[in-house]
């Protein structure tokens, strides 16, 4: 959930991407004795967004960026969503 929302608008929206990769690369002993390296994520949370055409930018342009992963390393996978929240004003006592 994003931390900060707009009070005047009653949707937003924010991209969330996702990747995934192997690193085959040789870290240390343990890799250069032929045990199979975890696969590593991250996921990156953009916005919050107003519109969920912003949102759909966002995740393009980030999509672009981690193409880099699957560049230099083995299956990786690049994976984008948008999310929505909505706001809903409820009375306070008090």
């Amino acid at each position: 959930m994003a931390r900060h929302m707009a009070a005047d608008d009653q949707e937003m929206f924010r991209a969330v991407v996702e990747v995934t990769y192997r690193d085959t690369a040789p870290e240390g002993p343990e890799d250069r004795s032929g045990t199979p390296v975890e696969p590593r994520a991250f996921t990156n949370v953009l916005g919050p967004y107003r519109t969920k055409g912003a949102a759909k930018a966002a995740i393009k342009r980030a999509d672009r960026e981690a193409q880099w992963y699957k560049r230099y390393y083995d299956e990786a996978t690049v994976t984008g969503r948008i999310e929505k929240a909505t706001t809903v004003w409820e009375p306070v006592d008090g």
